[in-house]
């Protein structure tokens, strides 16, 4: 199963730490992920996530689509994945929190 993830990995912010911490819990658990994130760095804990960030281009088609704290961004990025034909029809899975109403 390959699972993508939008979000924060590698900000230095609460998003970015809890960005981090599911995306090494996703690794954990022995699934595929690829992640497409703006955050510049990571730190030593989170190494692990590097290989897993690419470029927009660099994606594949995923089984399940995450989108995490991301509110401005969310139904734009889950729009342009189901309408574009590239795609299968994956699993997405949108949340964000009460701050980005």
């Amino acid at each position: 199963m390959l699972v993508r993830y939008y979000g924060h990995v590698g900000a230095a912010s609460g998003y970015g730490d809890a960005a981090n911490e599911i995306c090494m819990a996703i690794l954990d658990a022995g699934i595929d992920l690829e992640i497409s994130t703006n955050g510049e760095s990571l730190h030593n804990r989170y190494l692990p996530l590097a290989s897993c960030i690419l470029n927009e281009a660099e994606l594949s088609p995923p089984d399940v689509i995450i989108v995490h704290t991301i509110p401005m961004d969310c139904r734009e990025i889950l729009k342009r994945i189901n309408f574009d034909p590239a795609y299968r029809t994956p699993l997405n899975i949108a949340y964000t929190t009460w701050e980005g109403s």
